[in-house]
């Protein structure tokens, strides 16, 4: 869901304001909102693909984890984190702006004498490197699991092993 409502806004609103050359200064409330929510829909979708790998690793890991954390109605706990999250960039930090001269979202207005450090979003920062870090990590683990756990890992000889080991380590 949060990925359809992101592309959604992100794809439609960029377009539109594309169009009609519309920045901040232009249409200054429009863009504050829109950069807010489009924002917190992106780091939500981040948070969201973070549960879904842990869910998918605590699967084939370790059952009774997974269990306590994602049994029955539990999930929607979980799914509070990504909720939360999502609100705290869409309230609480510098939402995205639209420049139509770039065809692109920024941090930054592009008026005359304004600081861009003002402007600038350290939380999405930190969003854009730690879950694409924390994510890759985890799919390697979930693929060591699996690699482990599979039939076919089991009938390979001391070579294929080697060669797959070095693999993964790149």
């Amino acid at each position: 869901m949060y990925d359809m409502a992101a592309i959604s806004l992100n794809s439609l609103l960029t377009g539109y304001f594309w169009l009609n050359g519309t920045n901040y200064c232009t249409n200054p409330t429009l863009m504050f909102v829109a950069g807010s929510v489009a924002l917190g829909l992106w780091c939500g979708a981040c948070m969201n693909c973070f549960v879904l790998v842990i869910n998918r690793l605590l699967d084939v890991w370790n059952k009774n984890i997974m269990q306590a954390l994602f049994k029955d109605g539990r999930t929607y706990v979980v799914l509070l984190v990504p909720l939360t999250y999502s609100l705290y960039f869409c309230f609480f930090t510098t939402p995205l702006l639209f420049n139509s001269d770039q065809t692109a979202w920024f941090f930054f207005t592009f008026a005359p004498e304004h600081d861009p450090e003002m402007y600038y979003n350290y939380p999405h920062t930190a969003n854009n490197l730690l879950i694409v870090v924390v994510t890759c990590l985890l799919y390697v683990q979930y693929s060591r699991v699996l690699l482990r756990h599979s039939k076919v890992g089991s009938g390979l000889s001391w070579a294929q092993k080697s060669v797959r080991r070095r693999i993964f380590k790149i």
